[in-house]
């Protein structure tokens, strides 16, 4: 069948498989004909076309970057304990995961004692080293490389320090003091 046989739906499956996007001929269908009862404006349809199956992608693309980054246990704002820490910021946490930063070029730094959730956020949102700027020079062993390195890393960036007490320290069932 040539460009002028097939139908317009043809063509538009055709349109998505070389796009690789992964719409059934029945998904298209529902879409359509909800387009036409509801008399959506062609955006509106669109969106609801290709919405779910970016949202599929977007996930994908997470689960997937989450397994390549190997950490140890799978992190999550949902699964942080709020309630210990009164102190720390929720909705700051909840604003970096949104990734705004990483689109702003804007390095983002969180310091605190050992056990206060840094590691336990910071992974929920992707993104962890958990070295304390003092002890860098001893880590790289190379005192003013360290300093070069904070110099450029702190430069703009938004240094976020959480204080309080330790999540491991005060855990049901924990003997170490």
């Amino acid at each position: 069948m040539d460009r002028k046989t097939k139908t317009r739906r043809e063509r538009v499956l055709e349109h998505l498989a070389v796009l690789r996007i992964p719409l059934t001929a029945e998904e298209l269908d529902h879409v359509v004909g909800a387009a036409e009862r509801e008399q959506l404006p062609l955006l509106e349809a669109i969106d609801r076309l290709l919405g779910e199956q970016a949202a599929r992608r977007r996930d994908r693309g997470i689960k997937r970057r989450i397994t390549a980054a190997r950490f140890a246990e799978h992190k999550t704002l949902e699964t942080f304990d709020w309630k210990f820490n009164k102190t720390i910021n929720r909705a700051q946490y909840e604003q970096l995961a949104t990734g705004d930063f990483i689109r702003r070029h804007v390095n983002i730094i969180l310091v605190g004692q050992s056990g206060v959730g840094k590691s336990h956020v910071m992974q929920a949102v992707g993104l962890i080293t958990n070295v304390e700027f003092d002890a860098w020079a001893q880590y790289l062993g190379d005192a003013p490389l360290a300093m070069a390195m904070l110099d450029r890393l702190v430069d703009g960036a938004v240094v976020i320090k959480i204080k309080g007490p330790s999540y491991r320290a005060n855990r049901p069932g924990d003997t170490t003091p």
